[in-house]
């Protein structure tokens, strides 16, 4: 392939790979209001029930259609830390501060799905309470632990591109 191939499929690989994932969380209801997310001071109840529930039928092709995104938005960051590098003439710390900005919010993500939703593809799973609620306030921690990485990810990366336009050729 040449370099511009690999530019574009490094493009295209942003949109697809978030298409992917908001399809995967169509799938496995996380936009549904049956199986909406209890408030962070719900009741152990209310906490136990939504991490109890049983899976769905398309959980399994949910999950891995979000992590199928995450792959190709590793991808797609990948592929702008490279350009951002090449438009700098190789000297730009603030790429691959953006590139580890997407690493530290994928990984950070990931680790919060293991802990709320990856109990769903286990059969049988049964949960004791103190369980699901540690569980469920592991998960709600990590949420904004992952937004910063996006944070990480756009601010460094922006910076980045204004820098290497102004940058003489």
């Amino acid at each position: 392939m040449t370099e511009r191939q690999w530019e574009r499929l490094g493009a295209a690989a942003g949109p697809i790979g978030v298409l992917f994932a908001l399809a995967g969380l169509v799938a496995t209801g996380a936009t549904s209001n049956a199986t909406a997310r209890p408030a962070r001071d719900a009741g152990t109840q209310v906490v136990v029930s939504y991490m109890s529930r049983p899976a769905t039928a398309t959980s399994s092709i949910g999950f891995a259609c979000v992590l199928t995104g995450f792959f190709l938005i590793l991808v797609f960051a990948a592929r702008l830390w490279a350009s951002l590098r090449n438009g700098a003439g190789g000297r730009d710390w603030l790429a691959t501060a953006g590139l580890a900005g997407v690493v530290f919010y994928l990984s950070a993500d990931i680790t919060r799905f293991m802990f709320s939703d990856a109990r769903n593809l286990a059969v049988g799973h049964h949960l004791q309470p103190a369980e699901a609620v540690a569980f469920f306030d592991i998960s709600n921690a990590l949420t904004p632990l992952a937004w910063t990485g996006i944070a990480m990810f756009l601010i460094p990366s922006a910076l980045s591109a204004v820098r290497s336009r102004a940058l003489p050729a």
